[in-house]
């Protein structure tokens, strides 16, 4: 799933009880989510985010979580496959793709996307692994620690302009959020990752999620 698509200009259907489960799930403690990289100067977060699905969604099926190249994402469509991060490396430029399929660790089937209501999103992550998201990052910039939870003036949900990976959720003093991971290094927000309230569809987190296939 790209995030360079339009967006269907819609309203969510408004959500009951999306607090109804208020266990904390995290896909790192199972061991599904990889080391926190960063993308560098280059517009390339929906790499990361795709590829940090693929990565939960193998180790899933092998029980072994791969570091699987960022830099060949686009042979995803093409050759259906992936190479390791360790044998192509990630350089945040553009440039011709000189693909081994010999190298091939991992294989994609397909994908598809999720309805916007938030609990069943929750319900498919803890079933399924992290997901794919996308979201309007005009407050990633500034944040630091805690639940992010603006009103929707301050973050428009219709302008979606980042890709990042969703690996859990939890509850804080009764605030539902995600747990999501960025690609802006170790020292964005909290070690990487950031909370987002959840329920509300702020900042558009539940408007481009997805996941591949993998048979």
């Amino acid at each position: 799933m790209r995030f360079d698509e339009p967006i269907v200009n819609e309203d969510p259907t408004p959500q009951e009880d999306v607090t109804a489960d208020n266990s904390n799930f995290d896909w790192r403690d199972h061991g599904a989510v990889g080391p926190v990289l960063d993308q560098g100067d280059c517009g390339s977060c929906w790499a990361f985010s795709v590829i940090g699905n693929v990565e939960g969604q193998w180790f899933r099926k092998t029980g072994d979580l791969l570091g699987l190249s960022e830099q060949t994402y686009s042979a995803i469509e093409e050759m259906g496959g992936l190479e390791l991060r360790s044998d192509y490396p990630y350089t945040g430029k553009d440039g011709i793709c000189y693909m081994d399929q010999s190298k091939f660790v991992a294989y994609v089937n397909g994908s598809t996307r999720l309805p916007w209501c938030e609990k069943t999103q929750a319900k498919s992550l803890k079933e399924i692994g992290p997901l794919s998201s996308g979201l309007n990052a005009i407050l990633l910039q500034f944040y630091r620690r805690g639940i992010i939870l603006p009103i929707p003036l301050l973050c428009n949900p219709h302008n979606v302009n980042h890709a990042v990976l969703t690996v859990g959720y939890g509850t804080e003093f009764g605030l539902p959020y995600w747990i999501v991971k960025n690609s802006w290094g170790v020292k964005f927000g909290e070690e990487g990752y950031f909370r987002i309230f959840r329920g509300a569809g702020t900042c558009g987190i539940n408007r481009i999620v997805s996941t591949a296939i993998i048979n």
